[in-house]
């Protein structure tokens, strides 16, 4: 038949024809993406044990609907109950018992390896929800309203609400000469109120400039360096600004009475000396803003370009680190133009009272300004040096001078560093500019000094450590400097020992 014939034949069957193969398709940028990342993270799967390998894929698997479920337990409001202290308590033993649940299944279902960091991570992630939750409380107003969080910075409540006005570069003045009839006896006076108003008006723009120029775009446009590093190096100059624009307003409304003795600048002084203790937080805050300065400008070139072109382009023309220190300047030069102002008027004008009492209140904010700030800068030259020398520098030391010098002892000639604390005399060698190797370590209750005559080696003396056989031949680049060394170890051992200079 025609079937067997078919079955029975030797002839090849035919065979149904092959379909063309479509081209592969790559797939978006974001698919390929998304291959690589796969296959990173089963790479690093491939090098745990099969048993781990298998554990971990589960635990990918289970723990995510697991958290889903905590975070909204944990973001679900309670209901609503009159008693505010009882549903305070609720909201805190939910969030506890949110946060020990998670941990449990975290570690019960992750390896051991694994658990402890991801628990340690996902208990932080909700202690930090809860801390910006009542910080958000903290910030409400009458209103209900949250507040943005730059106002709880020290002071910004306060002043940036009572002004608040855009910082601006005010217009620059100039100084004015006393009319013709005016009385020449003052004219001195005259003269000092014109410069406290110029340089007051110079203060402010340079302030302005700062801000506007320097922080402003760092902060909005340029993400150059962390945002922390720049509320480090500018710190509260915002609030400076809006105190000495106040100031400046003050003053011109007393240049504005006709009347010269009318003019009360104490009193312009006084209005605003209460607000003086953001000089305080400011000169607290400069050694470690211009140290976190120093360290961007030396490691990032992006930074350094940055403030190259803000400084030519500016207004100011002065670099950023000559404008942050001017705000300690000006506090300090408050006070002498005070006192100039009042000896140069009449002893009976009623104004020159409150200038003398303008300059003790704000005599008070300079020690006071004065003493932190000397304060940070020991602390910061402590942990420097602590860094550099290869010696634990244990106990209370005051940092007071630095020199090079050359130790001339057995013979040699070698580079030497020398550092005088309160109570102890650290020479090192120094390796590279950031490590040194100590040498010796002297208590200066332990050491005499022999001054050398110069016609034996000039700009040398002797220090004997009287404990052991330690004797230091210390030879300075000039004169002045070694009797400069001297005085400052004589000055510190007649304090260690109790001696004044009448003794």
């Amino acid at each position: 038949s025609r079937a067997g014939l078919l079955i029975g034949s030797n002839s090849p069957r035919a065979s149904p024809p092959v379909p063309l193969r479509k081209p592969k398709n790559k797939g978006s940028m974001s698919n390929r993406k998304s291959i690589r990342k796969s296959r990173k993270s089963m790479s690093r799967t491939r090098s745990l044990s099969p048993r781990t390998r298998e554990e971990f894929r589960k635990s990918r698997a289970n723990i995510v609907p697991l958290l889903h479920a905590h975070d909204d337990s944990i973001t679900n409001p309670v209901p609503t109950n009159n008693n505010t202290k009882k549903r305070a308590q609720l909201e805190t033993s939910r969030e506890d018992r949110a946060i020990s649940d998670v941990n449990v299944c975290v570690s019960r279902l992750l390896p051991t390896k694994l658990h402890e960091e991801i628990a340690k991570q996902l208990s932080l992630q909700l202690q930090a929800s809860k801390e910006e939750e009542q910080s958000q409380n903290r910030r409400r107003d009458a209103g209900g309203k949250i507040l943005p969080s730059k106002y709880t910075r020290p002071l910004s409540i306060h002043i940036e609400a009572e002004f608040n006005r855009k910082i601006v570069i005010p217009d620059p003045i100039v100084m004015e000469d006393p009319p013709p009839n005016f009385d020449p006896a003052l004219v001195a006076a005259w003269r000092t109120f014109e410069e406290i108003l110029f340089t007051e008006n110079q203060y402010v723009r340079q302030l302005a400039v700062v801000i506007t120029e320097f922080r402003e775009p760092l902060e909005r446009r340029y993400r150059i360096i962390p945002e922390e590093d720049i509320l480090r190096i500018f710190s509260n100059i915002n609030d400076l600004y809006y105190i000495s624009t106040h100031l400046f307003s003050l003053l011109n409304e007393e240049k504005a009475k006709h009347k010269f003795s009318s003019r009360n600048v104490g009193r312009c002084f006084l209005q605003c000396v209460d607000r003086f203790s953001a000089f305080l937080f400011y000169c607290t805050n400069q050694s470690f803003a211009m140290q976190t300065l120093e360290a961007h400008i030396a490691s990032n070139k992006r930074f350094r370009n940055f403030l190259e072109d803000a400084r030519l382009k500016g207004q100011s023309r002065e670099d950023l680190g000559g404008l942050l220190i001017k705000p300690f300047q000006r506090i300090c030069r408050y006070v002498l133009l005070l006192k100039e102002l009042a000896h140069s008027m009449p002893s009976e004008w009623d104004t020159v009272d409150t200038i003398y009492e303008a300059i003790g209140r704000i005599d008070e904010i300079v020690a006071q300004a004065n003493e932190k700030k000397g304060f940070m800068d020991q602390e910061i030259m402590l942990r420097k040096i602590r860094k550099m020398v290869d010696l634990s520098l244990e106990g209370t030391h005051s940092f007071i001078h630095e020199a090079d010098f050359e130790d001339h002892s057995k013979g040699k000639q070698s580079k030497r560093h020398l550092f005088l604390f309160n109570n102890l005399i650290l020479i090192t060698k120094k390796v590279t500019k950031a490590k040194h190797i100590t040498k010796h370590s002297i208590p200066l209750d332990c050491c005499l000094m022999w001054d050398q005559p110069k016609e034996k080696e000039k700009n040398s003396f002797i220090l004997v450590r009287t404990d052991s056989p330690v004797k230091i031949h210390m030879v300075f680049i000039s004169e002045a400097l070694k009797v400069s060394i001297m005085d400052r170890i004589t000055e510190v051992m007649a304090g260690l020992y109790g001696f004044t200079g009448d003794s």
